[in-house]
């Protein structure tokens, strides 16, 4: 049986619009043998491989501001811990281990030591989560062994290549940093953080974009990924915007003999606000 992969891009906020792709995929009765993802995006994967409702991580994330993620330490390694995250992660319900996935997950991270990727599959889902997301400066770096882990988005920030190292024989990728915000002066920490993060992230992704079998571009111009106040209107956007690109989707798969043609699911996404 042939395997469609799926792979979804780090971008902070910007990184909520995967839920609404993913909606209009269960949507189209598009299934997916296995999963990588990075930073936000990797969290997002690990919901989805667990099973668990779009719907009620959607309401969560809406909750969710500045404060109940980040926490703040004497600044040393990074200017958080983990520790609210971690609470987080047991409120959703997201598993501890990759063993308990229901689809096989892949996330990336940064090895600061060796200045490379590093993919994890099995053991702490939640480690290789926290590393994940430790974007340099914001989170304590996640140490494991000898290596000194980071943001994912710095090396590999849409793992699509690894899928297919993996058995994908079908890799579709969602990309949400194709556009940018962008900002005419640079007046404070933030700013210099997010253009930093943008530069590396574009030059890091543009191979692993031309990997792909079929390639997703959410545009989120005008967002930043530390945006919370914004973090409704990126998941309803990525409700209408990735609608199309979905049937496209199914169509090509259809085609490929991936899937088989047919009826959608319940849920018409076009119809929504």
């Amino acid at each position: 049986m042939k395997k469609i992969g799926l792979a979804l891009s780090g971008g902070g906020i910007r990184a909520y619009a995967h839920l609404g792709f993913l909606s209009n995929l269960e949507w189209a009765k598009i299934p997916v043998s296995l999963i990588s993802g990075s930073s936000v995006g990797a969290v997002i994967g690990a919901y989805y491989s667990a099973g668990l409702n779009l719907d009620i991580l959607k309401n969560r994330l809406k909750e969710i501001g500045f404060l109940n993620i980040f926490s703040f330490i004497l600044p040393f390694y990074g200017l958080s811990s983990f520790k609210k995250v971690a609470n987080l992660f047991s409120k959703l319900g997201i598993p501890e281990s990759f063993e308990e996935l229901k689809i096989p997950l892949i996330v990336s991270a940064t090895d600061l030591k060796k200045r490379a990727p590093v993919y994890f599959n099995s053991g702490s889902l939640w480690s290789a989560l926290f590393a994940s997301m430790a974007l340099p400066g914001v989170f304590s770096p996640i140490k494991m062994g000898e290596m000194y882990l980071v943001d994912g988005g710095i090396s590999v920030n849409l793992p699509v290549s690894v899928l297919k190292e993996n058995g994908a024989d079908f890799v579709v990728a969602v990309d949400v940093n194709s556009s940018s915000r962008k900002f005419p002066v640079i007046t404070n920490i933030y700013q210099v953080v997010y253009e930093s993060v943008t530069l590396m992230v574009q030059r890091t992704t543009e191979q692993e974009r031309a990997s792909a079998d079929f390639l997703i571009d959410i545009d989120l111009e005008g967002i930043g990924f530390l945006d919370f106040k914004k973090r409704e209107e990126v998941i309803n956007y990525s409700y209408k915007n990735s609608y199309q690109k979905v049937l496209e989707l199914k169509k090509n798969l259809e085609e490929k003999g991936y899937v088989q043609s047919g009826g959608m699911g319940s849920l018409f996404v076009s119809s929504l606000p």
